[in-house]
């Protein structure tokens, strides 16, 4: 539930600025918020979104792909309507490999993913063939940021 209460807040606007879409979260953590932040940037193609707090920007970025086809669902099973390509990057993005068993991360530049596996493989069949550098784990997210300026 969006709340002024709370002074975290994701907004998604066009791409080009011109018009505010919607709030998407609102929440009173940093934690809570992040982690709709992640979710936002995996499945808002192509538009940009704002990371508040308060009346402080924390964070934009113009998301990667193209707008999805609408969902589709059969007995027990929803597909995705959405996953990120490598060629869906912009120069501003870089990757973040971040492995949830032992809290190990890493940023990753995606020119070596697009030279071993091509411009057009999807983020979510790279995480598959990852593994952690600390403990070997194989659930390792991978997770598009802004540069830092």
């Amino acid at each position: 539930m969006l709340t002024k209460d709370h002074p975290f807040k994701i907004e998604q606007w066009r791409a080009d600025e011109s018009e505010k879409v919607e709030d998407l979260a609102s929440a009173a953590t940093l934690s809570i918020i992040l982690g709709a932040w992640h979710v936002a940037v995996r499945t808002t193609p192509d538009a940009l979104l704002i990371l508040r707090n308060s009346g402080h920007v924390m964070e934009r970025m113009v998301t990667p792909g193209k707008a999805p086809a609408p969902v589709t669902t059969t007995v027990g099973k929803t597909e995705a309507p959405f996953s990120a390509q490598l060629d869906d990057l912009r120069s501003f993005h870089v990757l973040r490999a971040f492995c949830p068993a032992c809290m190990h991360s890493k940023y990753i530049e995606p020119q070596p993913f697009i030279d071993r596996f091509g411009r057009k493989a999807e983020l979510a069949a790279i995480e598959k063939k990852m593994r952690c550098s600390k403990c070997d784990g194989d659930a390792v997210r991978l997770e598009i940021h802004t540069r830092s300026r």
